[in-house]
């Protein structure tokens, strides 16, 4: 398994046999250029991995991208590494709220998340994970998992993030998906 991610997933570890790739002010552009090889950026590496972990947007949100631009390029990341990888399942994960945010980017985020559920709906070989609700309670953002610039997850969120994803990608429908594509499941999404 492989995760792509800007530095949210910094340190958020999903076992021994899973690879990170965390770009810490990445763009989703940013990342697409990784994978294509990109003049500088250093190359990404997607060919061998059964499951591909997408946590991206939030720069982009910080950036003033557009949610309309976000899930455009996503799909964009996603067709370049099912090009690369036609048998990766995409797993892509919810931008996460920011506790402290002032700029009035929840609507935005929200605007891209289900924009990005649209797009894992009707695209085969990905799924869309919601990420963000285990960081909140209604509306509110439970503060008690965010460092204090409320831009990173502290040591417990990040326990909470990988907890969430092993057990998002341990489900039943998501190791179906895995089997119908003739896919190797993960040693760490085994029980």
């Amino acid at each position: 398994m492989l995760t792509i991610s800007d530095s949210m997933l910094r340190n958020v570890c999903l076992g021994r046999n899973c690879d990170n790739v965390v770009r810490g002010g990445a763009e989703v552009k940013d990342l697409i250029k990784g994978v294509v090889n990109y003049e500088n950026f250093h190359r990404i590496k997607v060919e061998t991995y059964n499951v591909i972990l997408v946590h991206v947007g939030a720069v982009d949100i910080r950036k003033g991208r557009s949610p309309l631009n976000i899930v455009m390029d996503v799909k964009e990341l996603m067709d370049v590494i099912y090009g690369r990888n036609r048998k990766a399942l995409v797993v892509v994960s919810a931008i996460l709220y920011h506790p402290h945010d002032t700029t009035g980017s929840f609507r935005l985020i929200n605007e891209a998340n289900h924009g990005l559920f649209k797009l894992c709906d009707k695209t085969s070989n990905a799924v869309f994970l919601k990420t963000m609700s285990i960081f909140k309670t209604g509306r509110r953002v439970l503060l008690e998992y965010f460092e204090g610039s409320g831009i990173h997850l502290n040591g417990e969120g990040k326990l909470r993030m990988q907890g969430y994803f092993r057990r998002m990608l341990a489900n039943e429908s998501l190791r179906g998906m895995l089997s119908a594509a003739n896919k190797r499941i993960p040693n760490c999404l085994r029980n």
